[in-house]
């Protein structure tokens, strides 16, 4: 999708609808976007990891273990991808 409509226009129309999902009442849809989030910043790059690196925290604090599950699956993801081992 990045590559149709650009990187910009992709942040610009995404972003806020990712981050707003972010705190949604139902833990299924927090699921699905931690899930999305992760997915979106292996597309986009590095550089989108700013911008949801903070929703990515707090939900790693969610109350449900599920949520907190998908968050730690795709924080792994990230790192295999971007091969950041300490």
């Amino acid at each position: 999708m990045i590559p149709l409509i650009g990187k910009d226009s992709t942040q610009q129309k995404l972003l806020p609808y990712i981050t707003e999902l972010f705190s949604d009442e139902n833990s299924d849809v927090r699921i699905g976007v931690a899930r999305a989030a992760a997915k979106y910043i292996l597309v986009s790059g590095p550089e989108a990891f700013g911008a949801l690196g903070a929703h990515l925290k707090n939900a790693i604090q969610d109350n449900k273990w599920r949520v907190r599950v998908a968050v730690m699956e795709g924080v792994i993801d990230l790192a295999l991808f971007f091969q950041v081992f300490e």
